[in-house]
């Protein structure tokens, strides 16, 4: 059964970075580091890791109660249980597709910070190599976030047994929420797929992104017998898309 929120403890983690990052910011200060030899660098990136604290509270706040409001049934189309096999084997490919995607983000990212702490170290090593600390230490939390998180849920998934909810604007699959209809999302398609091992749903969605947009796709195991309901989704959310 669904019943833990994974938004919610990610709401919480990043309310300690959002703390963490406050103390940074006077951290120079503290320590007596002169604005021009680093103290300016470290605030500022402190301060920028603020706002990102902010903005991902207030989107995860959002999400939670999404996860809230699917798992209490409010417009729910079906509720699915899986056998051990099939889910274990679902589990193990998304979990695998989940780190594809997020190490090129992570990797750019990364190498962002590492030249910027490098440049800092080069132009003025005394004070250039407390930024190089502070950009180790940023990559570090960008790892156990991106990497230890997906790595946590996916022992937790093969630990119970699998479930889906899918509802009018939001799937919650192997623990995680995909949705459409909020921060201009919207539900591009459904399609049954039919395999050899088992057949699945792929929900196609759209959302805005700073390149003016990105599609998204989630797959849904189908239990055995009920390709039947699975194609009365697929007509009902696709006719819903027709509409809009």
């Amino acid at each position: 059964m669904l019943v833990d929120n994974p938004y919610s403890r990610t709401v919480n983690i990043w309310v300690v970075i959002l703390t963490t990052t406050v103390a940074i910011i006077f951290l120079p200060g503290v320590l007596g580091i002169d604005g021009m030899s680093g103290g300016y660098a470290i605030s500022f990136v402190s301060f920028f890791g603020v706002i990102v604290s902010l903005v991902v509270i207030f989107v995860y706040r959002g999400l939670s109660s999404r996860f809230e409001s699917i798992v209490g049934g409010i417009d729910v189309l079906v509720r699915w249980t899986y056998p051990a096999d099939l889910w274990r084997r679902y589990a193990d490919a998304e979990f695998e597709e989940s780190i594809t995607e997020v190490k090129p983000l992570f990797y750019v990212t990364s190498a962002m910070c590492l030249i910027a702490g490098v440049a800092a170290f080069l132009w003025d090593p005394e004070p250039g190599i407390w930024v190089l600390g502070v950009m180790f230490g940023v990559v570090i939390l960008m790892a156990l976030t991106a990497f230890l998180t997906r790595i946590h849920l996916h022992s937790e998934n093969l630990r119970r047994p699998g479930e889906t909810i899918i509802s009018r604007n939001a799937v919650l699959s192997n623990n995680g929420l995909f949705y459409w209809g909020y921060f201009g999302s919207k539900l591009e398609g459904v399609e049954l797929r039919k395999g050899k091992e088992y057949s699945v749903l792929i929900f196609k969605t759209w959302a805005p992104t700073m390149t003016l947009g990105q599609s998204y796709s989630l797959r849904v195991p189908v239990p055995p017998g009920e390709e039947s309901k699975a194609s009365e989704i697929v007509s009902t959310l696709n006719s819903n898309t027709r509409s809009r």
